[in-house]
């Protein structure tokens, strides 16, 4: 219940209403969760990226969050904010020292945006 409240103070501070989800795409390298935002924000037929993807090497370096606001009347929601939060990945191209990197980077990001 403490951590709760905690999360609830935190989120308040940086002025997150309770309104806001939030999903953590988190895994390897190159198992495609930049690919995945892509697909969520179905941008990529039009010819926009909202995340760059690479084939050959690690492309997120850092912890990004989009965010979506979306409408549906047939659920009865209004200004339904979703963020889905980019991480770089684990078993990083570039060695164990960038996963300690990419890791803190997932870190410090939460500690400013609970």
């Amino acid at each position: 219940r403490k951590k709760l409240i905690n999360h609830m103070w935190q989120s308040c501070k940086i002025k997150r209403g309770i309104g806001h989800a939030s999903i953590l795409l988190f895994g390897a390298s190159g198992v495609g969760k930049s690919s995945t935002i892509n697909h969520i924000f179905d941008l990529k037929e039009n010819g926009i990226l909202f995340a760059e993807t690479n084939n050959s090497k690690s492309e997120t370096g850092e912890t990004i969050e989009f965010n979506l606001v979306n409408d549906d009347p047939n659920f009865n929601v209004k200004d339904l904010q979703l963020g889905v939060v980019d991480s770089p990945g684990l078993v990083d191209s570039n060695g164990t020292r960038q996963d300690v990197c990419n890791f803190f980077s997932i870190k410090k990001f939460y500690q400013e945006h609970p």
